[in-house]
C-alpha cells in the first residue's frame, strides 16, 4: 500500500500539520471579520470548527493514528465548505474554497475512499440546491452560480483523481525498485540494513525487547555458476529465496545483501528456535537443490545480548557464518 510507504507517509505528516496550520488561520481570520461585520453566528460557527481543527491536530500528535486524523479533517473540512454554500462566508467569497476539497482528499485517503468522499460531497451539494430551487432552504449563491461551481468542481475532482492515479502508482513502481531485489524479490541490502538500524534504536529506547540477525551463505553456489552458467545460478538463487519467504513471517525481514547472501532479521525471537528454523531449511534446501549439492551455513547474533552497534552485529554474524562453514568442510 501507497500509505505504508515511509516517505509517502511524511508527506501525508506534513500535510495534516500545514493544512490545520492554514486552516486554522483563515478560518479564525475570517470568523473574527464575521463578528466584527456583526455575523456573530456566522464567525462563531467558524471559531469552533478552528479550534476543532486544533484539537485534531494535537490528538494526531500524541497518537499519530493517521486515519483516523485525516478523517476528522475531511469531516471537518465538509462541514465547513457545507457551511459556507449555506452562508456565503466573508463577503460571499466562500464558494471559492470548495475546490482545495479534491485535491486534499486524493492525498489523505486511498483512491476509492477519496472519491466516495467527493461524491459526497457533490450529493450534499446537490441537495442545497435542490432544497434552496423549492424555497425550503436559502443559500447565498443563485442556482445557476452554485450549478456551474460543482460542475468545475467535478472537473477539478476528475483532474485530481487521475493525476493522484498516475502518480501514485509512479511512487509504488520506484519504492518497489528502491527496497526489492529484482532477481530474487527478497528485500534488498540497503533496506534491510536501514531496517535493522531503525530496529536496534527502538531497542535503545526500550520499544522493543529482542531481536535475531542471521546471516546465510549458499554452500557450493560458485560451483553452479562455473559448471551450469549463470542463468541457472539465478534460478537456484530465486529457489532459494521462495523458501525461505515461504517458511517466514511476513513481518520478518528476508533480504538479499550479496550475491548468494541472505541477511534475516527475526522480531522477536529466541536463538534456539530461530536455529531450529534454519536447519529445517537447510533440509528443505538440500532437498529442493539436491542435483546442485547446494546447502547453506548461517551465523545468529542476538541483539541486545550480545551487541547494540549494527556493524558490530553484522560482522559478528558473518563471522558465525563462516565459522559454521569451515567446520561443514572439516567434517566432510
Amino acid at each position: 500500500m501507497i500509505g505504508n510507504i515511509p516517505e509517502y507517509r511524511e508527506k501525508q505528516d506534513k500535510i495534516i500539520y500545514l493544512f490545520t496550520a492554514v486552516g486554522v488561520i483563515s478560518t479564525t481570520s475570517f470568523g473574527i471579520l464575521n463578528l466584527y461585520d456583526g455575523k456573530f453566528i456566522i464567525g462563531l460557527i467558524e471559531i469552533i470548527l478552528s479550534s476543532l481543527a486544533l484539537l485534531n491536530v494535537i490528538f494526531y500528535k500524541k497518537t499519530k493514528n493517521f486515519e483516523i486524523t485525516a478523517t476528522n479533517i475531511l469531516i471537518l473540512v465538509y462541514l465547513v465548505l457545507i457551511f459556507l454554500i449555506k452562508t456565503g462566508g466573508f463577503k460571499g467569497n466562500g464558494i471559492y474554497w470548495i475546490y482545495v476539497f479534491p485535491l486534499l482528499t486524493f492525498f489523505l485517503k486511498d483512491k476509492k475512499t477519496a472519491f466516495i468522499w467527493n461524491l459526497i460531497f457533490v450529493f450534499s451539494a446537490f441537495i442545497l440546491l435542490v432544497l434552496s430551487s423549492q424555497g425550503i432552504i436559502s443559500i447565498a449563491y443563485s442556482s445557476y452560480a452554485l450549478f456551474e461551481a460543482i460542475g468545475s468542481y467535478l472537473a477539478t475532482m476528475f483532474l485530481a483523481y487521475f493525476y493522484a492515479d498516475a502518480l501514485l502508482n509512479l511512487i509504488e513502481k520506484l519504492n518497489y525498485r528502491a527496497i526489492y531485489d529484482p532477481l530474487t524479490k527478497l528485500y534488498n541490502r540497503q533496506f534491510v540494513l536501514d531496517y535493522l538500524d531503525r530496529e536496534i534504536e527502538k531497542i535503545k529506547r526500550g520499544l522493543k525487547n529482542k531481536i535475531c540477525v542471521v546471516y546465510i551463505d549458499l554452500d557450493n553456489f560458485k560451483y553452479v555458476n562455473d559448471k551450469y552458467g549463470h542463468t541457472v545460478g539465478d534460478e537456484v538463487l530465486k529457489k532459494v529465496a521462495k523458501i525461505f519467504l515461504k517458511n517466514f513471517r511476513k513481518t520478518d525481514i528476508v533480504g538479499r545483501v550479496g550475491g548468494d547472501e541472505i541477511l534475516i532479521i527475526v522480531n522477536p525471537c529466541d536463538n534456539k528456535s530461530i536455529e531450529n528454523k534454519i536447519n529445517l531449511i537447510k533440509k528443505m534446501v538440500e532437498q529442493e537443490l539436491k542435483k546442485y549439492n547446494i546447502s547453506l551455513s548461517y551465523g545468529i547474533v542476538l541483539i541486545p545480548n550480545e551487541t547494540l552497534n549494527l556493524e558490530k552485529a553484522i560482522k559478528l554474524a558473518d563471522k558465525r557464518m563462516y565459522e559454521n562453514k569451515i567446520k561443514k568442510k572439516r567434517l566432510r
